[in-house]
């Protein structure tokens, strides 16, 4: 068995390994556990009480919008494992990770039920889905199918309708939109939490360390959620440990150093008081805070004089936040 609860199971009849019994299950992406997930919870945790069953989520990776949809790729605002480890926290004993495949997005909605969900092992004794979730070959299946699975197998179903807040709907897809337009404030209102991005640390041309005296990690951007470019307060971990760093996060291109520069945008994070080796590891970088635009500037002096302003304000900001981490 995991420790950070992932199960690698085909269906829930798999569980009985384990020695699971009976189960309530909650189904979804859950991409970023945002607040009008967590309702989805409350509501599966509320539903295993009643029933003395395990709270078990069952999730897909990849996203099934990036197979289905191959014209446009979903960035993605939560790694698997930062997932896992969110729905661990809210209360969730089991995640089920379904791979999502072109075999598995074939399936009738009878034979996702069938197949994945019914078994002779384990007693499903209570389902929890968001009222608008389709399921099943091209979406066929909706919540009124599920409704009379449940009733004629004699399990509890629930239909959760969608959080609105500030006259929005809740979701992952404007969540990523709020983010990418820089709207961090309103998207950490939706998400419940502050923006963490996590990505691996991987090797830069080192101008900030050589040129700057101010050492970066540099992070790997495929497939995730990036703010627009500038200079951000946060804080900054490895993932793996539990001490946060002050942090500078920089986003763009390094326009200062133009024979360096690129065409696509990168991140670099610069950790306050902090010494040592971490290329290959994975970092957790938490946005606070937008403090100024990316700029060009005519010499690599007139960029150390700015940093030492910005460090500045990103300690001010900070402390201004009352955001506290153990530090």
């Amino acid at each position: 068995m995991q420790k950070d609860n992932k199960i690698s199971v085909n269906s829930i009849n798999e569980l009985s390994e384990y020695g699971i019994k009976s189960v309530s299950i909650a189904i979804g992406v859950f991409d970023g556990v945002h607040v009008g997930h967590q309702l989805l919870l409350t509501e599966l945790l509320s539903i295993s009480k009643k029933s003395n069953s395990v709270p078990v989520v069952l999730t897909f990776y990849p996203n099934p919008k990036n197979l289905l949809n191959s014209d446009t790729k979903v960035r993605q605002l939560t790694s698997l494992n930062q997932k896992i480890n969110y729905l661990s926290q809210f209360g969730v004993k089991k995640i089920i990770v379904i791979p999502f495949t072109q075999n598995f997005s074939r399936l009738s909605p009878a034979e996702f039920i069938n197949n994945i969900l019914l078994s002779p092992e384990v007693d499903l004794k209570g389902l929890c889905v968001g009222l608008n979730w389709k399921f099943g070959y091209k979406g066929t299946g909706d919540t009124s199918f599920l409704a009379k699975y449940a009733n004629k197998h004699n399990f509890i179903f629930k239909a959760v309708k969608e959080k609105i807040l500030d006259n929005n709907v809740i979701s992952s897809t404007i969540i990523r939109k709020m983010i990418t337009s820089g709207n961090l404030s309103d998207a950490s209102k939706m998400l419940g939490k502050n923006y963490i991005l996590r990505s691996e640390i991987i090797t830069g041309q080192h101008i900030a360390t050589d040129q700057l005296n101010y050492p970066t990690a540099n992070l790997a951007l495929s497939g995730i959620v990036v703010p627009p470019a500038g200079v951000y307060a946060g804080y900054a971990k490895v993932v793996g440990k539990n001490k946060w760093h002050q942090a500078a996060i920089i986003i763009g291109n390094s326009p200062t150093f133009k024979q360096y520069s690129e065409l696509k945008k990168k991140i670099e994070v610069h950790l306050l008081e902090f010494k040592g080796d971490i290329y290959g590891e994975e970092l957790d970088v938490e946005f606070i805070k937008y403090i100024r635009e990316e700029r060009y500037f005519s010499n690599a002096d007139k960029l150390i004089e700015q940093i030492k302003m910005d460090l500045k304000q990103i300690k001010d900001s900070l402390i201004a936040s009352n955001e506290q981490r153990q530090i």
